[in-house]
């Protein structure tokens, strides 16, 4: 017990410390911020907070826009509000974490891995860049994507479907996961088709409070499509695209082979009939993610961060394969650090990494398909 309490206030001290450190960037203005994320909180305060959902104003979907709207009638600067509700979602991602390897590690060094695991996750860069001096809402979406693995897991699939339905209300990106759960549909009788329905429903409850007020019910799915049609090329990714030319027709392409490759992926699962545990069930997450992120037109650099968390996740669950987390989670920053300063001659990057994220994926489908025995935890 004295160990247990020893542990919680190392975690406690440390979690101050990562907030203190994400304290240094809060003065930071992105350009994200300046141009969309203030201008929006600025309608929000000039015409009623709560009252201006009924407008068009944002393209960001009504769940976060009605958290925008409560921080309205905060007096003190969004720019602050803003990165505290992100970084409010870092710590709790690091909480999922490790109550994920506390409950579902097969090992007695559970309360180690977990410890590591939080201090780990509240530590990566992309984590602290994205929330801190970006002011992104990454965390949120991806706190209840890993939150509908977490109930995977344990087996609880309405529970994940609604949790994943709690994703899609805040990120179109939720849909790099969603793979996995048609996968498992397939693949895991206790998965009924009827938990599709979950996703779009949560996602109209969660519109509901706007929608009273005076939103567009079918604002949803607007915003979403045009989201999709904001971009026609990958912006700072490495990916696939940096060796194609630009081009609506090649855009498609991407589409149509990505779905394909993801039916290959479903018929070669199904044949398998390989028993779904934790280790798998992570490792076709993560491969899902990255799959999504390298072969789709018109992916950003913040895309990659559910992989840059999950990839965490996975490799404390593997104990092995260390340059995989490594690989994804350099490539993530490198095009932060593009982003956020001039880089000279990083255009060769552009060329050189998305070799080295199409070995990771690789790596991961031979993983997806070796023999249980291999996929054993080392004691």
């Amino acid at each position: 017990m004295n160990n247990d309490k020893k542990r919680i206030g190392v975690l406690v001290f440390f979690t101050i410390i990562c907030i203190v450190i994400r304290f240094l960037f809060f003065t930071y203005t992105s350009g994200d911020y300046e141009v969309f994320l203030k201008s929006w909180m600025q309608y929000l305060v000039n015409n009623g907070g709560f009252l201006a959902l009924k407008f068009s104003f944002a393209n960001y979907n009504l769940p976060y826009l009605t958290i925008m709207a409560l921080l309205s009638y905060i007096p003190i600067s969004s720019l602050y509000t803003i990165k505290f509700v992100s970084i409010t979602f870092d710590v709790l991602i690091a909480i999922l974490a490790y109550r994920m390897v506390m409950k579902f590690y097969p090992s007695e060094e559970r309360k180690k891995y977990a410890t590591y695991i939080y201090m780990v996750l509240l530590l990566l860069p992309t984590v602290i860049l994205n929330s801190a001096a970006w002011g992104q809402c990454d965390s949120i979406y991806t706190f209840f994507a890993l939150l509908s693995i977490y109930f995977l897991l344990d087996e609880k699939y309405a529970k994940a479907f609604i949790t994943l339905g709690v994703s899609f209300a805040f990120k179109l990106q939720f849909i790099f996961l969603l793979p996995l759960f048609v996968i498992l549909f397939f693949c895991v009788k206790k998965v009924s088709i009827k938990n599709f329905i979950y996703i779009p429903l949560v996602n109209f409850i969660l519109c509901l409070p706007a929608t009273i007020i005076g939103a567009s019910p079918i604002y949803t799915y607007q915003v979403y499509f045009g989201q999709a049609m904001l971009y026609d090329r990958a912006l700072n990714v490495f990916n696939i695209y940096n060796y194609l030319p630009k081009g609506k027709i090649v855009n498609i392409l991407g589409v149509v082979i990505t779905l394909g490759m993801f039916l290959a992926l479903l018929i070669a699962c199904y044949k398998a009939k390989f028993k779904w545990d934790n280790k798998r069930i992570i490792t076709l997450g993560l491969l899902s993610i990255l799959m999504c992120f390298y072969f789709l037109p018109c992916m950003h650099e913040r895309y990659l961060y559910m992989a840059d968390i999950l990839s965490v996740i996975w490799y404390f669950f593997h104990n092995k394969k260390i340059h995989i987390p490594i690989i994804i989670n350099l490539c993530s920053l490198l095009t932060y650090l593009y982003y956020f300063f001039p880089i000279p001659h990083f255009e060769i990057c552009f060329y050189i990494f998305p070799i080295f994220l199409l070995i990771v994926i690789v790596e991961l489908i031979v993983l997806m398909f070796e023999k249980k025995e291999k996929l054993e935890l080392k004691k």
